[in-house]
């Protein structure tokens, strides 16, 4: 009899209350932040996100922001890259779930 190591669980799931809004707050509402955002936008909240998010497009314009080489990767801090594949699987893998 052979017995197998069962497979792993399935990752987590992203959301935006445990893994986007981290990141935002972290790194993004300094300017993209309260009633007036000097950058324009406010993403301080999850419908304020959403303004740049097209649920499971690869081409939402958060993305194409924070992708290497895009205008927003650089403020990513730490690990802009790791950050960016976040963003990027919680919108195109998981649909940008709220919770």
């Amino acid at each position: 009899m052979t017995v197998t190591a069962p497979p792993p669980p399935p990752p987590a799931a992203i959301t935006y209350v445990n893994d986007i809004k981290p990141i935002m707050d972290s790194n993004c509402i300094m300017c993209h932040g309260g009633p007036q955002p000097t950058a324009g936008r406010d993403f301080s909240t999850y419908a304020g996100v959403m303004t740049v998010v097209t649920p499971g497009d690869p081409n939402s314009r958060i993305i194409q922001m924070t992708r290497t080489g895009g205008s927003m990767h650089f403020y990513l801090n730490p690990n802009p890259d790791v950050r960016a594949q976040t963003i990027y699987d919680w919108i195109v893998t998981y649909g940008a779930p709220q919770q």
